[in-house]
């Protein structure tokens, strides 16, 4: 196992660094001080080959870019969407920066991604790093002691481990943004098959903000057995959840705690082997099927968080618990991306299983 340090390029007066944690297969990950994002995952096929299996920029500006400045990066305060940018805690009305429509998303401009997050040191298979988020920023209240660490081990295996601690009672919602096409770059994501472990999804309106139900999954919205993705998409212009976002960018209900991990989703590619299982202590998991990349849906985003847009529900138990970090409390939050190869027989056994969906239609 190593750790090595690059310069990755400049942001202003500021250098960007790059961290690449490898294993002894030669597996690595890449990380970027620079919004604390995920660059690089390099693991192998059924092949043994490596290649890259998220989305990347070459240059920090490339990051900067519209589409693009999310892209493996740490998100936060509030990971998603609240509605009209203001919440209420405590009878204070807090308002928020509005940097989508009339809605804030993934805390706003200079959220979480935007920011250059400072090393604080690296193991043999870890890097850790630590920055404050200011009272005040975006409209949030508190200042926002922050410490992460991304940690890589021979068995492929990533974790993100983020601990915070506010001085203010405020929102706290994180996850991690990375797109996943387990393929060659530029091939169609919604050829993977998908596997998430919910029995209940949250509708949305177009601009993406929950309408306030907790559904049981329909067919099309049902991945508690592996199918697809492309075998729901196909009923995208029936389907008004599809519909709405011209395809998936819902939050599938995974559990009603953030205290236990929990399994969230296994992403499987058949045309190269790669399998990923994603674990969280978030409550909830945000699947997004690259609708509006360029060109749509070369890869896909599997995102542990709070459910969106919970604070305006606070009083419905089903949308608990709710994505709030009181002041002196520490919170961590945890989540696991494991990933291996799977073997011949699985391989004909999900193509099997895909050719009896097509029959069924589903």
């Amino acid at each position: 196992m190593s750790v090595e340090k690059f310069l990755f390029g400049k942001l202003g007066k500021s250098d960007i660094y790059s961290y690449i944690i490898k294993n002894h297969s030669g597996a690595f990950v890449e990380i970027l001080d620079f919004g604390g994002r995920v660059r690089r995952i390099v693991v192998p096929d059924k092949n043994g080959e490596l290649s890259n299996v998220v989305l990347g920029c070459d240059s920090p500006q490339g990051y900067l870019e519209p589409g693009h400045e999310y892209y493996g990066a740490v998100i936060g305060r509030c990971a998603n969407r609240i509605r009209d940018g203001i919440y209420i805690y405590n009878n204070l009305l807090y308002v928020l920066s509005r940097n989508e429509g009339d809605n804030h998303i993934h805390g706003g401009r200079k959220g979480f991604h935007n920011m250059i997050w400072k090393c604080t040191g690296v193991e043999e298979d870890a890097v850790c790093f630590e920055t404050i988020q200011r009272h005040g920023t975006e409209g949030y209240p508190g200042n926002v002691k922050m410490s992460l660490t991304y940690r890589f081990g021979d068995d492929n295996l990533l974790t993100m481990s983020l601990m915070a601690q506010s001085d203010r009672d405020t929102i706290f919602n994180p996850t991690n943004h990375s797109y996943f096409n387990l393929n060659t770059e530029g091939s169609d994501a919604a050829r993977h098959f998908l596997e998430i472990p919910a029995d209940e999804y949250m509708p949305v309106d177009r601009s993406g903000i929950p309408t306030g139900e907790i559904l049981d999954v329909s067919e099309v919205m049902d991945f508690r057995k592996p199918k697809r993705i492309l075998t729901g998409l196909k009923a995208e212009k029936i389907s008004e959840d599809l519909i709405n976002r011209h395809g998936y960018d819902h939050n599938y209900v995974i559990k009603h705690d953030s205290f236990h991990m929990a399994e969230a989703a296994i992403l499987t590619c058949v045309e190269s082997g790669r399998r990923l299982k994603i674990s969280s202590n978030a409550p909830g998991l945000q699947f997004y099927s690259g609708n509006f990349l360029e060109p749509a849906r070369t890869a896909v985003c599997l995102e542990p968080q709070y459910f969106p847009d919970a604070v305006h529900h606070s009083d419905d138990f089903y949308w608990n618990p709710q994505p709030i970090l009181e002041a002196g409390l520490l919170t961590k939050f945890e989540a696991r991306y494991e990933f291996s190869v799977i073997s011949d027989e699985e391989i004909d056994r999900l193509t099997d299983l895909d050719d009896i969906l097509d029959d069924l239609q589903l």
